[in-house]
């Protein structure tokens, strides 16, 4: 009897030893993790890459200093072809006249109040000796660089400078012993009678 009950105490016994080893090793063993105090992993982080926009390298040179732009010549009038050797003297309208050598340019030297019939040029000075008017009205006119000077007045014509200048040779008419008859006489006229001096030298009949 006393030996079942022994045999019952010692089976609580080792049930009391089981419940408090069980006991012992559920307060013992890690707790299960809450979802709460679960390890939470690294949250994943976005970075925005943004690009930037880089200049493009430029092609184009540097700028320089352009030059300030230079007026183009204007063209320029070409000189008229020389057609004649040397300037005319001519005769037209009873004036004398100076023809260019391009043939073209005229200018009027004279403009006397009768027509001029015969002229000539003086080789040093392009001075002009001529005879206006006609019979004893005739007048030899000499035009140089001091101005316009009549040097004789009568039957006069055929002007012709010296090659000195100096003096102008022409022909005049005078009387002769027969009855309505006249003979023509060269002389020389000083040219100096510009100046107011006049001197008249016989010549050849």
């Amino acid at each position: 009897m006393q030996l079942a009950v022994l045999t019952a105490r010692f089976r609580h016994l080792i049930l009391l030893c089981g419940a408090l080893l069980l006991v012992s090793a559920c307060q013992s063993a890690p707790a299960a993790p809450s979802p709460a105090s679960a390890t939470s992993a690294p949250a994943a982080t976005f970075t925005t890459v943004v690009p930037t926009l880089e200049a493009a390298p430029s092609s184009a040179p540097p700028a320089t200093n352009a030059p300030a732009p230079t007026v183009a010549p204007q063209p320029t009038a070409a000189a008229p072809t020389a057609l004649l050797p040397a300037p005319v003297y001519l005769l037209d309208d009873g004036q004398i006249w100076r023809m260019e050598r391009d043939g073209q340019t005229r200018r009027q030297l004279t403009f006397e109040s009768s027509d001029i019939l015969d002229f000539t040029i003086g080789a040093t000075d392009n001075a002009l000796a001529y005879v206006i008017g006609t019979g004893a009205a005739s007048t030899l006119v000499l035009l140089d660089a001091s101005g316009r000077t009549e040097l004789m007045r009568g039957s006069v014509w055929g002007p012709q400078i010296s090659p000195s200048g100096e003096q102008i040779a022409f022909e005049r008419d005078e009387p002769t012993d027969e009855p309505q008859s006249q003979r023509a006489k060269v002389q020389w006229v000083n040219a100096m009678a510009a100046l107011g001096i006049r001197a008249e030298v016989a010549g050849q009949e």
